[in-house]
């Protein structure tokens, strides 16, 4: 009884280190050079352009509905594993609001790459353990549980519009 929590909470802590990592790298490397990102939280990037209103608070709102689809159609613990990890990561990328005002890195070029490997470590920290931080990971686990089509085929393509937009 008491491995089964304890595999839950190591999982949560794992969580929380990888979305602090990203947090951290959106907000030191993405958010100094008005530069955008993939996926739900690239989208939440453009809307805090837009509107001022933060990038964690946007993330927050546009999983909603994904909630609801991972509920639908993956069940409960996708869903608590799904909640977790977009509270984490949108607290995270708020929290880590200040590194957005010392511009650590001048060129926007090799900003955008040291977020990419930030950004990239603290998801793998998160998917290493089987967390996800919402986003398109329960839209992407939907269309491979239905259609059998690979993870990273359907966020490429989701991606590649989010970019384009």
């Amino acid at each position: 009884m008491w491995s089964n929590y304890k595999s839950d909470i190591y999982q949560f802590l794992v969580v929380a280190i990888g979305c602090a990592v990203f947090g951290a790298g959106i907000d030191a490397f993405v958010l100094p050079h008005k530069l955008v990102s993939t996926g739900v939280s690239g989208v939440g990037l453009i809307l805090y352009y837009l509107t001022g209103l933060s990038v964690g608070t946007w993330n927050v709102i546009l999983n909603i509905p994904i909630f609801w689809a991972a509920y639908h159609w993956l069940g409960k613990r996708v869903v608590i594993n799904t909640l977790y990890g977009t509270i984490m990561v949108s607290w995270m990328i708020d929290w880590f609001g200040f590194l957005q005002y010392d511009m650590l890195i001048k060129d926007p070029l090799l900003s955008s790459m040291l977020a990419g490997v930030t950004t990239g470590v603290g998801l793998g920290i998160v998917y290493r353990v089987g967390g996800n931080t919402g986003g398109l990971d329960p839209i992407a686990l939907i269309v491979r549980k239905y259609y059998g089509l690979q993870m990273g085929s359907i966020n490429s393509i989701i991606n590649g519009i989010i970019l384009i937009a």
